[in-house]
């Protein structure tokens, strides 16, 4: 007999706790991932930012004069 759900397909011989527990350690896994990702992006965007201020305020100087 098959059981569907979250998106599992578990035969009766299985536990539904060790499916959930399985779930919720590849969510932790993907929250994680996510974290990280979003950071180094956040960094990313931080760096483009400060590089482009310092262009336009080396452009700012250099046509002062």
């Amino acid at each position: 007999m098959f059981i569907l759900g979250f998106g599992l397909v578990c035969d009766s011989r299985h536990d539904w706790r060790t499916e959930m527990k399985s779930v919720a350690k590849n969510l932790q896994r993907l929250s994680r991932w996510s974290l990280e990702v979003s950071m180094a992006l956040a960094v990313l965007l931080a760096a483009v930012v400060a590089a482009g201020w310092v262009a336009l305020q080396t452009l700012i100087f250099l046509t002062a004069f």
